[in-house]
């Protein structure tokens, strides 16, 4: 039962963890492109 359990809160957490980075992914190469645009100007 405790196996199971961790198995379902890993699995959880590590679609969570994925959603996160890729939500992080993005808004890192939108600030990285401001930044840059920035720059070129």
């Amino acid at each position: 039962r405790l196996v199971s359990g961790f198995d379902v809160s890993q699995a959880l957490s590590t679609s969570v963890r994925v959603r996160l980075l890729n939500e992080f992914a993005r808004f890192a190469f939108a600030r990285r492109r401001e930044l840059a645009g920035e720059e070129v100007e």
